[in-house]
């Protein structure tokens, strides 16, 4: 029973570990799309044509710097989610550790062998 919550509480971390990484990952990617918006508009275009594709390159800039935005939002969402989780785990993990320490001790070995020695599957002739 505690191998499982602790494998549970594993898998949040790494979780939350996986968060942080897209974290970066959309944070350095939000740098770039912001430093492309600014060197184009630092182009100075004189010819209309190349002054159109500019505009257009610098609106595709700006949506996918829109869609960063929100998908930073939302993983910030599962981050805060994840923690929640995680320390309610916790907290869940040591009651269970408290049961089953306390179980332990009040428990009678000898009547759990008699046990095991009753409930013992019989083999069938071969």
């Amino acid at each position: 029973m505690i191998w499982f919550r602790q494998s549970k509480k594993a898998k949040l971390r790494k979780a939350l570990k996986r968060t942080e990484e897209m974290e970066k990952k959309l944070v350095t990617q939000r740098d770039f799309f912001k430093l492309r918006i600014a060197a184009l508009k630092f182009r100075d275009c004189t010819i209309s044509t190349e002054r159109k594709k500019v505009e257009r390159e610098i609106a595709g800039a700006e949506y996918r710097l829109s869609l960063i935005d929100k998908q930073m939002k939302y993983i910030l969402i599962v981050r805060e989610t994840l923690h929640n989780a995680l320390a309610s785990q916790s907290k869940e993990v040591n009651k269970e550790l408290v049961k089953v320490v306390s179980f332990d001790i009040d428990r009678d070995p000898l009547k759990s062998e008699r046990k095991a020695t009753l409930h013992r599957p019989v083999s069938s002739p071969a």
